[in-house]
């Protein structure tokens, strides 16, 4: 490696993946404007959601709130919240159960049950027309 490169990152773990400084500069897309696009799909869940929901789990385990051999971690998500939560809670050693309704798109979905996360769907309507 030449002196003036930069040193490779190296991570143990995929939270570890930070894009906090991953932007894409779109020159000449407008005069006279830098416009700069944040590549939050290049994260391990494929969107922004992994970050609040690393926050929410390392929050309550520092306050001692849950731990993997005791927990079970319930959202419910139709998409991206769900995907990172599943992810999150798959390689911290949490069991998670994800609450959706049919609407959740096959991709959503397909993703949830890959990262180890238990779907269950709602299909009887609430007293206002929605599922959940």
């Amino acid at each position: 490696m030449k002196s003036n490169e930069s040193i490779p990152n190296i991570y143990s773990s995929i939270l570890e993946l930070n894009t906090k400084h991953s932007f894409f500069n779109l020159t000449g897309f407008i005069n006279n404007c830098d416009v700069l696009l944040k590549l939050e799909g290049l994260n391990p869940a494929g969107s922004i959601k992994i970050k609040p929901a690393l926050k929410m789990i390392e929050h309550l385990e520092k306050k001692g709130t849950i731990n993997p051999k005791e927990s079970v971690i319930i959202e419910s998500s139709s998409g991206n919240l769900g995907i990172a939560l599943s992810l999150i809670c798959k390689i911290k050693g949490y069991k998670f159960l994800c609450i959706s309704d049919p609407n959740i798109n096959n991709k959503s979905a397909k993703y949830i049950k890959l990262y180890g996360g238990e779907l269950i769907i709602i299909d009887n309507k609430d007293e206002n027309g929605g599922y959940q």
